[in-house]
């Protein structure tokens, strides 16, 4: 019988070797992370916080038209300053992740490219023509509706990248946060576009707890709350970035973006 169990050991040992951990699979630090400071000014009475919109671009190497639509959103964010913060979620090429098939399965997304704004599904679009784009900001900004705050604070150390993102109520509610990697300035080769294109931010992780991300619990209208994530650093020669979005009932109400290592602090409407 010993023997028996002496055979078995070093089977039930290697058993419990996993696959060599994925540079971009969130994981907790094993010890408290040092949370870096988020820089949060809540604006004086009368100010409102700046809106922007989470554009999720479905993309993939293989798909003819889908440089257009990264050109058109080009020309859009050029005729919107700060209004767009995008996330290219790639689908069936080697840039495709596991978390952005989700979401294309969450949305239904079958045409390629498709454009969907602040997780809205009814929001889904595949013109290629930035007068599109600037059309959905501008009616968002025709309801002048307050935006929640958001910042952000992004340290790497020992090999981690702990984020720590504030958001700041615009009105009562109970809100979420979440926060992704993006990378850009990959080149591959494109159809459409030939060899060395540029792909930008790419969906890289969702950092945990996931798409549904941290709850903030019932705030009140001016009231704060902060969540911490984080991961493991990316390649020191990689052009990363996190994003961070506020979400209410599953639509996100404001998102920004910071370098991995680096800042985002609120920002705030032009006052009439």
């Amino acid at each position: 019988m010993r023997k028996i169990l002496y055979l078995l050991i070093p089977l039930l040992l290697g058993a419990c070797v996993g696959r060599p951990d994925d540079p971009w699979d969130p994981v907790p630090d094993p010890e408290e992370p040092e949370v870096p400071e988020v820089p949060v000014e809540v604006p004086e009475t009368g100010s409102r916080f700046f809106r922007r919109t989470l554009a999720l671009e479905f993309t993939a190497t293989w798909c003819q038209y889908c440089p257009n639509m990264a050109k058109a959103l080009e020309e859009a964010k050029g005729e919107r300053p700060g209004r767009f913060v995008e996330i290219a979620i790639h689908y069936a090429d080697e840039m495709s992740t596991e978390e952005g098939d989700a979401i294309v399965q969450q949305f239904k997304v079958s045409a390629y490219p498709t454009l969907i704004f602040d997780l809205n599904g009814s929001t889904q679009f595949n013109e290629q023509r930035a007068s599109r784009f600037t059309d959905y900001i501008d009616e968002i900004l025709a309801r002048q509706e307050d935006a929640c705050g958001i910042a952000i604070a992004s340290e790497v150390k020992n090999g981690i990248v702990t984020v720590s993102v504030s958001m700041t109520a615009a009105y009562d509610g109970a809100f979420s946060l979440v926060a992704a990697l993006v990378e850009d300035d990959i080149r591959v080769t494109q159809t459409g576009a030939g060899a060395n294109y540029p792909c930008n931010a790419v969906l890289r992780s969702i950092m945990s707890p996931g798409q549904k991300g941290k709850p903030t619990g019932a705030l009140k209208a001016g009231q704060t709350a902060t969540a911490t994530f984080s991961a493991k650093a990316p390649q020191k020669d990689s052009k990363t970035r996190v994003v961070a979005w506020v979400l209410r009932n599953g639509n996100a109400v404001n998102v920004a973006t910071c370098d991995v290592d680096g800042k985002c602090d609120y920002a705030y409407e032009e006052d009439d």
